[in-house]
């Protein structure tokens, strides 16, 4: 199983889409994210932000406006979790800064385009 990010409209904007790290199976995955995703949830729910599960759609459908959520909204709980985890006692949390990080730059490069997103997952 894997995690990705997509957004609205990847079609339309070619230079927008050139900014991501895409994996060879053509999506920016996070399969750290994935792993540790419970864990995270735990450190977004003490913050007081939205969990990363809630951002999930199976099937994303361009047409539903409900499944599609603010780079705003997602990097306020980025943020958040990048100051949780240092003092947290999870595994792995280089990795996770570093994936944090990056989802923490696209999400800025959404908002700067006025595009929405919600994590794949398949």
């Amino acid at each position: 199983m894997n995690l990705y990010l997509t957004y609205s409209n990847p079609k339309d904007d070619t230079a927008l889409a050139s900014e991501f790290q895409f994996g060879d199976l053509g999506f920016s995955p996070y399969d750290m994210l994935l792993n540790y995703g419970g864990e995270l949830d735990e450190l977004a729910y003490e913050a007081e932000v939205i969990p990363l599960c809630e951002f999930t759609a199976e099937d994303p459908d361009p047409d539903d406006d409900e499944q599609w959520f603010t780079a705003a909204e997602g990097l306020k709980t980025v943020n958040a979790l990048l100051a949780s985890l240092p003092g947290s006692e999870l595994p792995e949390q280089e990795d996770l800064i570093e994936e944090l990080q990056r989802l923490r730059r696209e999400l800025e490069l959404l908002q700067s385009a006025g595009r929405c997103f919600v994590f794949g997952i398949g």
